[in-house]
C-alpha cells in the first residue's frame, strides 16, 4: 500500500513536468504567431510563453485558444501585451513587457 501511495505521489509531481517539457519551440512560435506586434517582438513572445509553459502556469491550448499575446490598451505608450491563462478572465490575465521580457499580472 505504502508502495502505491509513493508511485500516485510521483505521478502527480512528475505528470506537469512531462506535459510540459514535450512542447517544442516551433509549437510555442506557432501558436503565438498571430501576437500582435509579432514581427517585431517574435523572440519576446517565444521566451515569455517558453517560460510559463514551463513553469506550468500557461498551456499551449491557453496561447492557441487567445492566439498569442494582445497589446494591452491600459499601457498605451509602452510594449505592453497580454494574455489569458486558466480562461479568459481578468484574474486570468497576464501582462509582458516585450522590451525587458518582464512577465506581470
Amino acid at each position: 500500500m505504502r508502495q502505491l501511495a509513493q508511485l500516485l505521489l510521483t505521478i502527480v509531481f512528475l505528470t506537469p513536468t512531462l506535459l510540459y517539457a514535450s512542447v517544442s519551440e516551433g509549437e510555442i512560435t506557432s501558436s503565438v504567431s498571430s501576437s500582435d506586434d509579432f514581427s517585431t517582438y517574435k523572440a519576446s513572445f517565444v521566451s515569455a510563453t517558453s517560460k510559463l509553459i514551463d513553469k506550468g502556469v500557461c498551456t499551449l491550448a491557453d496561447f492557441k485558444e487567445m492566439g498569442g499575446w494582445v497589446k494591452s490598451q491600459n499601457h498605451k505608450a509602452q510594449p505592453v501585451y497580454f494574455t489569458y491563462c486558466g480562461g479568459m478572465h481578468i484574474k486570468n490575465r497576464i501582462y509582458l513587457d516585450a522590451s525587458s521580457g518582464k512577465l506581470f499580472r
